[in-house]
């Protein structure tokens, strides 16, 4: 079966469902038994990663600055999904949130990985991922800390 295919096996609805949450306080790797998932369903939130960025995940980046309100608090464990196949390629357990704006960011910011030269580098990268916004200093940025956990299937 397929990455894509095991991602919309357990997705139901916008939330994918997973078998096992203690995963992040037991080591450092969750090994997934695909067939226990559809049975005993528990359905997390999911945050969406572009495709250019998962690697960057997997490389260290701990910090991810949203335009949407995700409604997660310190402790929520999140499915993290690459938003070009859909594929879920780990959790993150969230260990800080902060409501900011993008004038407010630090543009030196080593937790979200890529850093930044100027705050207009920063808001054109911003529209690169986020098309609909109209996005300056005073739009609003949920800044979301998290441990992550890659899958191993």
């Amino acid at each position: 079966m397929s990455s894509h295919r095991r991602s919309k096996l357990l997705t139901q609805g916008q939330k994918p469902c997973f078998f096992f949450l203690n995963f992040l306080r037991n080591g450092t790797t969750l090994k997934v038994d695909m067939t226990k998932l559809i049975d005993k369903k528990i359905c997390l939130p999911k945050m969406g990663f572009h495709k250019s960025v998962v690697s960057q995940v997997f490389d260290g980046k701990i910090s991810t600055w949203r335009l949407r309100d995700h409604k997660l608090k310190k402790g929520d464990v999140v499915a993290f999904e690459n938003s070009q196949t859909e594929e879920i390629f780990g959790f993150g357990e969230i260990t800080k949130v902060i409501i900011t704006t993008v004038g407010q960011i630090d543009l030196k910011d080593k937790t979200h990985y890529k850093t930044y030269k100027n705050r207009q580098e920063l808001i054109k990268a911003f529209k690169r991922h986020n098309i609909s916004y109209k996005i300056n200093n005073n739009t609003p940025v949920f800044a979301y800390t998290y441990k992550f956990r890659k899958i191993e299937l």
